[in-house]
């Protein structure tokens, strides 16, 4: 697995539905406090301002200070 640091690059988010912009896949995202989560991004723009949001994907809270994240690997 490798951990990209996310002021050098970011997640694709790709997938339209029921919500604001696009969202990502699964990710693996690693806090500035040093916990890890398993989450997704949100990214696009409203009323001309853009935004890139990453959510816990079960209870969906915002995750703030992401430092690095993941691609997480397929199963099979």
């Amino acid at each position: 697995m490798v951990w990209k640091k996310i002021s050098d690059e970011t997640p694709i988010a790709v997938k339209s539905g029921n919500w604001d912009g696009l969202k990502s896949d699964t990710l693996l995202l690693a806090t500035d406090d040093e916990k890890i989560h398993v989450g997704v991004m949100y990214e696009g723009c409203m009323d001309g301002s853009h935004f890139r949001n990453f959510y816990d994907e079960i209870s969906d809270y915002e995750i703030e200070n992401v430092v690095y994240w993941s691609y997480v690997p397929p199963l099979f």
